[in-house]
């Protein structure tokens, strides 16, 4: 009998697998039957968004170049109450989120702090939202801000909507809204809805707490807020979704995302769970309708978001007279660019590239901790230079003036930061275009390495530098010829300061470039110390037959043309304060 009961269980098991034998194992799905029987979805190579009649004409391949940005932690102020902790706006299951505001420009943020994420997601879900920075149903977003030494402890900052609260706040008072301004919400839903999937991205997450509306007067206006679970150009399932269990929280769920992918028919159905509320509420029986369409079981039956947000508005239009108007407006509405995207030196914004976006060559490093790479995005050869035993404060600083600097051409094109390690302290820079340089400190000491006219050019290069610092509040008052790299391009000299951790920022910098009559050499055992000298003197060691006249003032002995640029180089330089 036991014998029995075990032949007729795996008989059982081996008939409801069997369709799937030769199939691959699906990466994301529940454990829930195909209406065809199988237990992997039939995904193959069809484009999910064209099939539903939207054209990749300005849709790009990848979102490689949206780039959130790192913001300085200094740079934003939360909001406290009484007992002086920070002010919650929301909380959820994947995490909370806090009132604050630009330092600055004090303009309205908040501060959502995930939950049980990686940096991949945090990433993810920043990405996407910065590449629907321009459309009018989603907040802007600002960028990552630390809040604490990991990774995964960067918290997402976007702009605050005022006068607004979730759309299932005002389903438990919609006494307080009339009819004209619930369908006003759902013209708006389906609207939204059509301006993100025509960006090839699914929300998959439509539900009440997810859509905001902000009060402009009587004028409703619809937000979607968190994609930590939306997708570019492709769908994705659920696990353990059982799209029978009426008590699920993904009930508002299409039921094929428990065994195939996401499609916009999936973000349809849950607009309609929505639409359908709205309807009953406000006791429109077109609306419910509307839903109803949106919510059928097989997926190609459903309405589109097009004809539904047509639907809809021709609804409004017969309705409510007076609405039409408002909706032109809505179509037109553009964001202003959020206010806290400000430039000021301490709370510049650092973009942030993917270490998985690099390759990284097998070459010996340039330098010490510059590494050969490319980006393979844009397929550009850059260098990624990495730190050791310094803090994250300070590769930050170097970043933050490297990107300051970034338009003068005194410093290596600098494209952003990438995390190589676990830790913010895993920072590592990305600069473009230093891999043919060389240090002048390599050179500076061979006298065959210049003629007198490329010595010349290269202190007026490093004069008209320091005079460009100065303009710009920075002081560098401890530089090295090993932090300037060095290359001639027909017979002009080319130079970038490299050390910038060295360089401070303050309104008035206190910086003078005194001639010292003698090397002041770094001490240290290594032949590599020994060649580092002071910048103070860099002339001596340059264009020594012209120092001693130049410093006893006695540069009238010397007529040529290379002695008067010199005086003017010795001016520029030594003028500075």
């Amino acid at each position: 009998m036991e014998y029995y009961r075990y032949l007729v269980a795996w008989t059982i098991l081996l008939l409801w697998i069997y369709p799937a034998i030769g199939q691959d194992i699906c990466t994301s799905t529940s454990f829930y039957l195909h209406r065809n029987n199988t237990i992997c979805p039939n995904r193959g190579d069809v484009d999910i968004f064209l099939k539903y009649g939207f054209q990749p004409d300005a849709v790009p391949r990848d979102l490689s170049g949206y780039v959130p940005r790192l913001l300085h932690e200094d740079s934003v102020v939360h909001h406290v109450d009484s007992n002086k902790a920070f002010v919650m706006v929301g909380s959820g299951h994947e995490g909370v989120v806090y009132r604050a505001e630009i330092k600055d420009s004090r303009t309205p943020i908040i501060v959502k702090t995930l939950m049980n994420k990686n940096f991949h997601q945090i990433f993810h879900e920043a990405r996407i939202l910065t590449y629907l920075d321009d459309v009018p149903f989603v907040p802007d977003v600002v960028g990552l801000l630390p809040t604490g030494p990991s990774m995964n402890n960067l918290s997402i900052v976007s702009e605050y909507i005022k006068n607004s609260s979730t759309i299932g706040v005002w389903f438990n008072n919609s006494h307080k809204v009339s009819g004209c301004q619930w369908l006003n919400i759902s013209y708006q839903i389906a609207g939204g809805l059509r301006h993100i999937n025509e960006k090839y991205v699914l929300h998959n997450d439509l539900h009440h707490k997810n859509i905001l509306i902000q009060w402009r007067g009587s004028d409703p206006k619809v937000y979607f807020i968190d994609f930590g679970d939306s997708t570019f150009r492709h769908g994705r399932a659920v696990k353990n979704f059982n799209p029978y269990d009426n008590k699920s929280r993904h009930i508002y769920l299409p039921p094929e995302v428990s065994y195939d992918q996401s499609t916009p028919a999936s973000d349809i159905y849950s607009a309609g769970q929505n639409i359908q509320t709205i309807g009953r509420l406000a006791k429109i029986d077109k609306l419910i309708y509307l839903a109803s369409e949106c919510m059928k079981k097989d997926s190609d039956s459903r309405i589109s978001v097009r004809v539904l947000e047509e639907a809809l508005l021709d609804l409004l239009r017969k309705s409510c007279p007076l609405s039409p108007d408002s909706s032109k407006q809505r179509h037109s509405h553009t964001h202003q660019p959020c206010s806290g995207k400000h430039r000021a030196f301490h709370h510049l914004s650092l973009p942030i590239l993917l270490l998985k976006d690099f390759t990284i060559y097998k070459r010996p490093m340039i330098f010490q901790g510059w590494h050969l790479a490319r980006y393979n995005p844009t397929k550009e050869a850059v260098v990624i230079r990495t730190f050791k035993r310094v803090s994250f404060r300070y590769i930050r600083h170097c970043a933050r003036v490297s990107l300051y600097l970034n338009d003068t051409s005194y410093v290596p094109l600098f494209k952003g930061v990438v995390f190589m390690g676990p830790l913010l302290a895993d920072m590592a820079l990305v600069h473009k275009g230093v891999s043919e340089s060389v240090t002048l400190s390599n050179v500076v000491h061979d006298r065959n390495s210049f003629n007198e006219v490329q010595r010349v050019n290269l202190l007026r290069e490093v004069a008209k530098a320091l005079v460009v610092f100065n303009q710009r509040h920075l002081g560098c008052t401890r530089l090295h010829t090993d932090d300037i790299l060095i290359n001639f391009v027909n017979n002009r000299p080319s130079i970038k300061f490299i050390s910038l951790g060295r360089i401070h920022y303050g309104r008035n910098p206190k910086v003078k470039y005194k001639l010292t009559r003698k090397p002041r050499y770094i001490g240290g055992r290594s032949h590599r110390y020994r060649n580092r000298i002071r910048f103070s003197s860099m002339i001596q060691q340059l264009l020594p037959e012209f120092y001693d006249q130049l410093n006893e003032q006695s540069s009238a002995n010397a007529s040529s043309q290379i002695a008067m640029d010199i005086n003017s180089v010795s001016d520029w330089m030594f003028s500075i304060s």
